[in-house]
């Protein structure tokens, strides 16, 4: 009989320490969950905004932009054309016109104002 209560008593506490774990992960991931929806948005965008100012980033897209237009005016497939305008002009809408180079300008010019067919 003392067996058996020593067993159901070691079960008990198996039982609360299990539970007691399960409680912890649960309180440990919805404190992720809220600092996510919260804070968490906030340090993305800031993390977002730095990317894009950060030397690579211009850098890369400026690089892209130049492979575009050389690969655009070495077609001469208008649907092909096509597809390189609509890229360059999505690449475009994120990047800030003060970062464009002289090279490129009068050509994101004529992007945006249409003028390239």
């Amino acid at each position: 009989m003392s067996e058996l209560k020593e067993q159901q008593s070691f079960l008990k506490w198996v039982v609360i320490v299990g539970l007691g774990i399960l409680l912890l992960a649960a309180i440990g991931g919805g404190g992720r969950y809220v600092y996510l929806q919260t804070w968490g948005v906030r340090t993305a965008d800031m993390e977002r905004a730095v990317f894009e100012e950060s030397k690579s980033y211009v850098q890369g897209t400026i690089r892209d932009l130049d492979n575009l237009r050389i690969q655009y005016y070495k077609t001469d497939n208008p649907t092909e054309r096509a597809v390189l305008r609509e890229t360059m002009r999505h690449r475009l809408v994120a990047f800030p016109d003060d970062k464009v180079p002289d090279h490129l300008k009068e050509f994101v010019a004529e992007l945006r104002g249409g003028g390239i067919k």
